[in-house]
């Protein structure tokens, strides 16, 4: 588990560090690997949004077997 909290942690930050050291970029489009066209800055909304998504999965399946806790929330 903490491998993956890491490894997570390491990727948010490498993000973070890309879109802070051109701010300008935000602005830029990207395509996709399915051929959509996106600006930098939907794409880094894309990421945390992603993230948030697949909590709510594990939270959903941690709820089914009993454990009520947001443990996401946990420092």
């Amino acid at each position: 588990m903490e491998v993956g909290i890491a490894e997570i942690q390491n990727s948010a930050q490498e993000l973070a560090n890309a879109l802070e050291s051109n701010p300008d970029n935000l602005t830029k489009s990207v395509t996709m690997p399915r051929g959509k066209e996106m600006s930098l800055y939907r794409l880094s909304l894309l990421a945390a949004n992603h993230i948030v998504y697949h909590n709510g999965q594990l939270t959903y399946v941690q709820c089914l077997h009993g454990d009520d806790k947001f443990h996401w929330m946990d420092e």
